[in-house]
């Protein structure tokens, strides 16, 4: 063999070397890449991140109610979610409303409200059971954000896959009128989120109240010990079906705060006014006006909602706040309705 063809056979084996590692090389490549399309649909809770869009309308849902108590908004950095030690201002992602887009849990020390410029201590949740946890949601019209509760949550076996939506399952003990409740799922009802399902210590689906779906109280009822002192026995009206209490010290203030009238020495209780509220919303056949009161460190939120019949509803939306001194603001009521029951 010649000098020459030596040489022709090393350039084609130099050619083919060079061929084989460039193909090896893109085929690294779109491993790669197959493995970065998709990373913001796979994340796991540990790395995923929250989008701006997310931040921004739980921001402008936090900035409200801080203005409402009077305090200072400081935007939490977010992250996510271990524990309320570790990471106060957290979010665990889920997808509700089933769109695909990656939805929101968002818990934080107070809503992200501070005192005199000062955030509230990421410990100091009070004695209602836990750190406030809100929901941010991907709608058509961008996301929402909602009010959720107040409770101890978990990164880890809250989040339940129903169908093709997530739901939230909360598990904790709360009293009402026919017995305990002790736990309750949270999700998507089509326009916000809200609690889709109560259950008792019997696995019995039950109301807002504890009572079974004829409003009566389960058999062999067992009463479990609530962290709040027991109410007493209130008077009730049949509108007070559609008054929800949260917590028992949104009742107990509700029903004890009287508003002066006019008139020398003459006052009305705020319940009056709740249900009288409650009760011309309900006029329409076929939709009905829920209150729901909620509490937190003394202060009192109450909230509207209409609901239809078919299923329909409008967000709730805040039209009183009681501050922990007894402070009174009507937001979506006009004052001079609420005179006017003094005459009656």
């Amino acid at each position: 063999m010649s000098e020459a063809d030596e040489e022709a056979i090393a350039r084609r084996e130099r050619k083919v070397w060079i061929i084989a590692v460039g193909i090896l090389a893109l085929v690294l490549f779109l491993i790669s890449a197959s493995r970065f399309v998709g990373a913001d649909t796979q994340q796991s809770p540990t790395t995923a991140t929250m989008p701006a869009a997310a931040i921004k309308a739980w921001e402008v849902y936090a900035r409200e109610n801080c203005a409402l108590q009077d305090e200072r908004f400081i935007l939490p950095r977010f992250q996510p979610f271990t524990d309320t030690e570790n990471t106060p201002d957290g979010f665990i992602p889920a997808d509700f409303n089933g769109d695909g887009t990656r939805d929101f849990v968002v818990i934080t020390p107070h809503e992200g409200c501070g005192t005199d410029g000062d955030r509230i201590d990421p410990g100091g949740y009070g004695n209602h059971g836990g750190p406030p946890t809100n929901f941010v949601v991907s709608t058509s019209a961008g996301y929402q954000a909602f009010e959720g509760f107040a409770g101890w949550i978990s990164p880890e076996g809250m989040i339940e896959r129903r169908g093709k939506q997530d739901v939230l399952h909360f598990r904790g003990v709360s009293n009402g009128r026919c017995g305990p409740i002790v736990s309750a799922i949270w999700g998507w009802t089509g326009s916000s989120i809200d609690i889709l399902e109560r259950r008792n210590d019997k696995d019995q689906t039950v109301d807002a109240e504890g009572c079974l779906a004829d409003g009566t109280i389960p058999p062999d009822m067992t009463p479990i010990a609530s962290a709040e002192p027991p109410l007493p026995q209130y008077d009730h009206d049949p509108v007070d079906r559609y008054i929800e209490f949260r917590t028992n010290d949104a009742e107990r203030i509700v029903r004890g705060f009287r508003i002066s009238c006019p008139q020398e020495g003459k006052s009305i209780a705020l319940m009056d006014v709740l249900r009288e509220a409650t009760r011309q919303g309900s006029y329409y056949m076929g939709a009905h006006l829920y209150t729901t009161v909620d509490s937190r460190s003394g202060k009192v939120r109450i909230y509207h909602q209409m609901r239809i019949d078919n299923g329909q509803s409008n967000p709730p939306h805040v039209v009183m706040s009681l501050s922990e001194w007894g402070d009174l603001q009507l937001y979506d009521i006009r004052e001079e309705a609420v005179m006017s029951l003094c005459y009656f």
